[in-house]
């Protein structure tokens, strides 16, 4: 029994000292960067496609600016500034105008996300610069994934230089940074309609961000209505601007039911309560306390609607509202 005892003993110990002799990455998070220009090149590999090579150009100043030249045949452009977003390419003569939510999460910032606390799996020495290289391994249905980061340090800043993406040990993807600029000053001319030629404006609604719910309440002003009976599931969440206004934006399913609910701070000109269709969709848009609610779905499914409504609102007799209007519709 003793001996039993001290073979576990020595396992355990095994374990904590092999856990313990393993390095982790860990961000500089006093060091942040305000500009940055660079280079990505991705490069993927399938049995179909061969090698296919996309090249794009990245500018972006803090907080809410973002310009990518994508380096291709069409020459691509897209651009953030504050609340607009622009779209252009040679093949088009027009720029694409949207409201944009200042939401900015280029690719490097999303690697140094992912690679927080990961294990370090080796090192390498390239152009006089020491690069850590981080491992992420995953196994979905016997499966082996494997990303593997090159990080390295510009101008006192830690940055990605080389990401690869391996399934079952075999590389299907990479991506390379060429750094630019960092932290000097940058064009912000970059950034201006006016870059793009004299071209016609064209103005084509939102761009929408798709986020977590916890992280839309960061761009709204109001605590938003969740649906939270029993049969529906919150699908997709994003935010969109109109008018110089953050809209959240839910969709929720139920089997092949999908609703979609918008909530803003309400105004002094909102209606307390209108009903109508366009076409095979029906808009039904109410106030709950301070904030305005727009609900739009199938007609087909108004049953459906109805009574999810009656779910999201405490104020306004839902069961009323259908009798009179099915008072007046045929074939509901």
């Amino acid at each position: 029994m003793k001996r039993i005892f001290i073979l576990i003993l020595a396992f355990l110990l095994t374990l904590l000292i092999k856990n313990l002799s393993k390095e982790v990455y860990k961000n500089n998070e006093d060091k942040l960067f305000k500009n940055i220009s660079y280079i990505e090149t991705t490069e993927s590999y399938s049995p179909w496609d061969g090698k296919v090579i996309i090249k794009k150009s990245i500018s972006y100043a803090y907080p809410d600016k973002l310009r990518i030249d994508y380096i291709e045949e069409f020459n691509s452009i897209e651009i953030i500034n504050g609340d607009k977003y622009y779209y252009t390419n040679d093949k088009i003569d027009r720029i694409i105008v949207r409201w944009a939510v200042p939401l900015i999460d280029i690719d490097i910032f999303e690697i140094l996300k992912m690679i927080e606390g990961k294990e370090i799996i080796g090192y390498e020495v390239k152009h006089d610069v020491q690069y850590k290289i981080i491992g992420i391994k995953n196994k979905v249905d016997d499966v082996q994934y494997l990303t593997k980061v090159w990080v390295g340090d510009y101008k006192g800043f830690s940055l990605p230089y080389k990401v690869e993406y391996f399934i079952n040990n075999k590389i299907v993807s990479q991506r390379v940074f060429e750094y630019q600029l960092i932290d000097d000053k940058i064009d912000f001319k970059l950034f201006s309609i006016s870059s793009l030629g004299p071209k016609k404006l064209l103005f084509d609604g939102s761009e929408p961000i798709y986020v977590t719910l916890s992280r839309a309440k960061k761009f709204i002003n109001f605590e938003p209505l969740i649906y939270k009976n029993n049969g529906y599931n919150l699908a997709e969440t994003k935010v969109i601007r109109e008018e110089g206004k953050n809209i959240l934006n839910l969709v929720y399913i139920k089997d092949d039911v999908k609703i979609e609910v918008l909530q803003r701070k309400r105004e002094n000109k909102d209606s307390l309560f209108t009903m109508k269709t366009d076409g095979d969709k029906i808009y039904i848009d109410f106030i709950e306390g301070d904030i305005f609610v727009s609900v739009v779905g199938i007609l087909e499914n108004y049953v459906d609607i109805i009574d999810f409504c009656s779910g999201l609102s405490k104020k306004i007799n839902f069961e009323k509202i259908d009798g009179e209007y099915r008072d007046g519709q045929d074939g509901i």
